[in-house]
């Protein structure tokens, strides 16, 4: 197990020939979670390898020969905010997982600072498969909505449940090795401010 270096969690440099990595975790380290960083490093064997929050990425290879288990799990997680003042445009999330992640998973909350709140949680496996669940909150005298739904979108803010109104939808438009994008197709609505959400990749 490599974690919470300062720099990599394991790095091979000059001649670093024929080493197994095999099995491990390389988890929230300051650098690469593996980084083989010389191409003088010949014949190396990553096999298994869990990586999770490493700084700059999960693995490096400028070696020579090396063999990686393409298929072996990874994770990534993070935060973002998103105001409403940015109204419907791009906004590229950089996970730096090193693969094209399976499952993008996003937990959203948003308030309006007196009595209304929404919240949610969305996942995608892709640009086209994506969905969310959500919880509308008001509890202001006038109005006791307190209601769920569901989204064909990774994240829906919604106001005034009956009427289904939306208040800021994102859909995942691109995915890379190192960031997935969110298309903002309705704006984040005046009153909710800030909202803020709790992004996971797995790949």
């Amino acid at each position: 197990m490599a974690t919470d270096n300062t720099s990599d969690g394991v790095k091979l440099t000059a001649t670093s020939d024929n080493n197994i990595i095999l099995a491990g975790d390389a988890i929230t380290n300051g650098g690469y979670g593996i980084n083989i960083a010389a191409s003088t490093c010949d014949n190396n064997t990553i096999l298994r390898v869990f990586y999770s929050g490493n700084t700059s990425g999960t693995l490096n290879d400028a070696g020579t020969g090396t063999l990686i288990d393409v298929d072996a799990p990874s994770a990534a997680t993070g935060q973002a905010t998103r105001a409403n003042a940015a109204g419907t445009n791009d906004q590229v999330i950089t996970h730096n997982l090193g693969k094209i992640p399976k499952l993008i998973k996003i937990t959203f909350f948003a308030a309006d600072g007196t009595q209304t709140s929404v919240s949610g949680v969305g996942t995608a496996t892709g640009t086209s498969d994506e969905t969310c669940s959500w919880h509308y909150d008001d509890n202001t005298v006038a109005n006791t909505d307190n209601e769920v739904g569901q989204t064909a979108a990774i994240i829906a803010l919604r106001t005034g449940n009956e009427a289904a109104t939306d208040s800021g939808t994102a859909v995942i438009s691109a995915v890379s090795t190192t960031t997935f994008t969110l298309n903002w197709t309705t704006a984040v609505a005046a009153g909710y401010g800030t909202m803020v959400f709790q992004w996971e990749v797995i790949g």
